[in-house]
């Protein structure tokens, strides 16, 4: 390969090669995501969840029939609470006597949308609630529509 265009040639090829490959380097971006603030706590015999569900980073979108579930460990529903629909913030005031120990915000909506993170709460031991993230309804400890349990060890 002495000649420059046989070098140049190469080049050109394996530059098509790795543009058509399909290859995705990096994570995927995620256009925005679902996220409840304000406070959770569970005292004793009553949890209260009061603060906003937020729809940050996802324009123009209204997300519809908007629930949050409260879940035991085992996968039974203590309650679920219908919201409406979610543009950009919805206020919510949650009490019960049980303590949860999931809480599940839900649309058949954020499913349907690519590239949505949306967090779910998790009960520790020492009561307060952790936050984590899925894309997808599957990736939920409890999934409100199949009401599928998966085991989450503490």
């Amino acid at each position: 390969m002495k000649d420059p265009n046989s070098k140049l040639i190469v080049l050109s090829l394996v530059i098509i090669l790795v543009a058509l490959s399909g290859c995705k380097a990096g994570n995927p971006v995620y256009n925005g995501s679902i996220r409840f603030s304000g406070e959770m706590t569970a005292v004793e015999d009553e949890f209260i969840m009061e603060g906003d569900l937020d729809n940050e980073g996802i324009a123009n979108m209204t997300f519809n029939n908007l629930n949050v579930y409260l879940y035991y460990a085992n996968g039974t529903r203590i309650k679920k609470h219908h919201m409406g629909d979610l543009s950009t913030t919805v206020p919510v005031t949650i009490r019960s006597t049980q303590i949860p120990d999931y809480v599940i915000i839900d649309s058949p909506d954020f499913w349907s949308t690519s590239k949505v993170e949306v967090a779910y709460y998790e009960k520790r031991k020492s009561g307060n609630y952790t936050e984590s993230i899925v894309t997808e309804r599957d990736d939920l400890p409890v999934n409100p529509r199949h009401r599928n349990i998966k085991y989450r060890p503490w």
